[in-house]
């Protein structure tokens, strides 16, 4: 018992020994007064924080490289993003080996602010550039649409044109490809039925006149034949190959109204 507590009490000195060998005593600081009375007189708070300067100096110094490595860094990502171009041997700022303190904190500041930077100003531009090569092949799609859909003669035909349709050599690189993609395939079909519609409009409308028109001959003449007791099958309109829309569109008015009317008067 008597021996552990001569080891706990040893201990104890050599501790309290090292503390107090690390705090300056009033007359260590009054002699280095007395050695330089042209020197400010220090005090022992003065002593005791001086070990915290090269801390604090280190900060300010790193802050600084961060704030201007950040600022190139984003331009720098934001002119790489446009074209989705990383750029792997950027110009990071750097010293040589001698560098002093202050330059070593500017420098690993620098660094990492420029790091921090270029991957946000990379990353707003290529957001913003997705949207752009989107869009533009949106237009270029609904152009080629509308010229191929007004030469077509079904709608159903849109995705073997759109799979033979030219696209424009733009040089893009995965998602500006992928997007530029999107759209123009929207914009393909979007202007494949604008254009397949336009292109048809007119006929339709001569059709359904030619329809009506036939219709109400083919009918009255049904009528006349079954007053007769004949269908008159010489008298409805036929032919295998119609010229126009109109004429197809008569042809099988005339054919039903036909039946029709002699229908109904037979009864």
């Amino acid at each position: 018992m008597l021996k552990n507590i001569n080891k706990i009490a040893t201990s104890l000195c050599i501790i309290l020994t090292f503390v107090f060998l690390q705090i300056p005593t009033y007359g260590q600081i009054a002699r280095a007064n007395q050695d330089n009375p042209n020197k400010p007189q220090q005090c022992s708070t003065d002593i005791i924080n001086a070990s915290n300067t090269n801390y604090y100096n280190y900060d300010r110094d790193y802050d600084r490289g961060y704030r201007e490595g950040y600022k190139f860094g984003y331009n720098d990502g934001k002119r790489d993003g446009e074209r989705e171009t990383k750029t792997t041997n950027r110009d990071i700022y750097t010293l040589n080996r001698s560098r002093s303190a202050a330059e070593e904190a500017y420098a690993n500041g620098y660094a990492a602010g420029y790091e921090k930077g270029y991957n946000q100003g990379f990353d707003e531009a290529l957001a913003v550039a997705i949207q752009k090569w989107r869009q533009r092949g949106y237009q270029d799609g609904l152009n080629l649409g509308l010229k191929d859909g007004r030469q077509a003669n079904s709608r159903n035909q849109v995705d073997d044109y759109l799979r033979r349709a030219p696209r424009a050599n733009n040089n893009l690189r995965n998602k500006l490809q992928h997007a530029y993609e999107e759209g123009f395939v929207q914009g393909y079909k979007e202007g494949f039925e604008r254009g397949f519609q336009e292109q048809n409009h007119g006929s339709r409308k001569d059709f359904e006149r030619g329809y009506r028109e036939g219709f109400r001959l083919g009918f009255q003449d049904g009528q006349q034949a079954a007053r007769n007791g004949r269908r008159n099958e010489a008298n409805i309109y036929r032919r295998s190959e119609r010229e126009n829309d109109y004429e197809r569109g008569y042809a099988k008015g005339y054919s039903e109204g036909f039946e029709r009317g002699f229908n109904n008067k037979s009864r």
